[in-house]
């Protein structure tokens, strides 16, 4: 059961668009490696005994990690209860 009395109470992002911080963190396909980000250096190749990045807060964060620019490392066959996932198609 979901209130649509906390819909939209912040104001909206630079896109118009509202509540996209805070639900769920979610998950990503890229291994967790140190900044700065290098496309090439194979995070993004789909290993599995890597940890993983999930990046953004959930309902369980403070509000200072809460951003879309956080991230955690969580090993790939981790259940963790406040990170979901997003479907991305990509183009070809």
């Amino acid at each position: 059961w979901y209130s649509m009395d906390y819909v939209a109470q912040a104001g909206a992002n630079a896109w118009g668009l509202y509540d996209m911080v805070g639900n769920a963190s979610e998950w990503t396909r890229s291994s967790y490696r140190p900044y700065p980000y290098v496309e090439d250096d194979g995070r993004n190749g789909g290993e599995l005994s890597e940890d993983k990045v999930a990046r953004g807060g959930s309902f369980m964060s403070r509000p200072r990690d809460a951003g879309a620019t956080i991230r955690r490392a969580y090993a790939s066959w981790q259940t963790v209860y406040d990170v979901g996932f997003r479907v991305v198609i990509e183009g070809e």
